[in-house]
């Protein structure tokens, strides 16, 4: 008989508790923003004149702070909720997972600089504003961040679901000519970019999360210390002792893996059921 140890990775970096509280700063920082905000769209202390970014007044005028403090600007109510809708979720993750320094520090460094880069390719009296290139950024980092951190299944499978997801999140069902998708494109392929750069720099402590499983593989079944994993003959045998017929046993059984705790199988004594799943 052919015996082969295959690995199976069952926890990992992100499998795992958080190492810190995401929830109470990414509440902050949404508060922030609409704080900000609420002051742009309602004229206090004159907001628009100091917030707002124009490519004259960044690349003329060399008011370079404005790519940073556009972000926190918005054109109207439904503008900031919008990028809320993302906001939260991806700033609780990225960081409860991976800390501070990656975000909000270095994402909102990253929107700076995309705001820079779009704002060279506006018309000069054009503004920009609105943190919709960091909900971007956060986007294509957390998915980039999981597709790497995260290997419990194929890279194909892992890379299906990062296109899903992507579509469904970031992809545009409509255009709008005030909408800058530049900022959206170059955001979330900066965050992917980010998140690369990160997980390299990490790499090791990532990896140090995982634990491995080893399990050996004889004759189409996965042997453990006191598991089996029952292929379908086994399951046509385990419906006979059922009282079911091979056909009614397979039919029934059909499509699944059952886990059963290892006994001989016999009429007088039938194995433990112990868990079961679907393919």
């Amino acid at each position: 008989m052919v015996m082969e140890v295959k690995t199976y990775i069952k926890e990992n970096w992100l499998t795992k508790n958080p190492k810190r509280d995401g929830l109470n700063p990414t509440l902050l920082l949404m508060s922030l923003l609409l704080a900000t905000s609420f002051i742009y769209i309602n004229d206090f202390f004159n907001a628009p004149l100091w917030m707002s970014a124009t490519g004259e007044q960044v690349f003329t005028k060399h008011e370079w702070w404005r790519a940073w403090t556009t972000l926190f600007a918005h054109a109207d109510l439904s503008h900031i909720l919008g990028n809320l809708f993302l906001f939260f979720p991806f700033s609780y993750f990225l960081i409860a997972y991976f800390g501070f320094s990656f975000f909000p520090f270095f994402g909102f460094f990253a929107g700076g600089l995309v705001n820079l880069v779009v704002l060279s390719t506006m018309p000069a009296h054009v503004s920009l504003v609105g943190v919709s290139g960091v909900v971007n950024w956060m986007g294509g980092a957390w998915l980039a961040l999981s597709w790497l951190v995260d290997r419990r299944e194929s890279k194909g499978r892992r890379v299906l679901k990062v296109i899903a997801v992507t579509i469904v999140l970031f992809v545009p069902d409509s255009f709008k000519p005030e909408v800058s998708y530049l900022s959206h494109f170059l955001g979330y392929f900066a965050g992917i970019f980010s998140a690369m750069l990160f997980y390299f720099i990490n790499r090791k402590s990532i990896l140090a999360e995982e634990v491995v499983e080893e399990i050996p593989e004889e004759d189409g079944h996965i042997w453990g210390d006191e598991y089996m994993l029952f292929d379908e003959p086994r399951l046509e045998e385990w419906g006979h002792h059922q009282g079911e017929s091979p056909k009614e046993a397979l039919d029934n059984k059909k499509g699944e893996i059952i886990v059963y705790k290892y006994e001989e199988l016999t009429p007088a004594r039938d194995p433990k059921i112990l868990k079961s799943q679907y393919h």
